[in-house]
């Protein structure tokens, strides 16, 4: 999972991507949520095959400019929703 910028700060761009992921593996649709006003957390499915999506979340470090993950893929907090 990538990250791009607009250049000009607008919906139209230009726009350029991070030359490195956010997320490596395979995962499904992110979005940035901000629990305190200094932290950034990342949430998205992974895996993204069915049935065994769960939720993932990961603390990012930098949101705004040069974004990378706070934390290795493998210690990354997974959530299982009760059935």
């Amino acid at each position: 999972m990538g990250l791009a910028r607009s250049r000009n700060e607008t919906i139209e761009g230009p726009w350029d991507h991070d030359p490195e992921p956010l997320w490596a593996e395979d995962g499904g649709h992110g979005m940035f949520f901000h629990p305190t006003p200094d932290e950034t957390i990342l949430v998205f499915h992974h895996p993204n095959h069915l049935p065994n999506e769960r939720t993932k979340m990961i603390a990012i470090a930098g949101f705004g400019a040069g974004a990378t993950t706070e934390q290795d893929p493998a210690t990354a907090l997974t959530a299982t929703a009760a059935r």
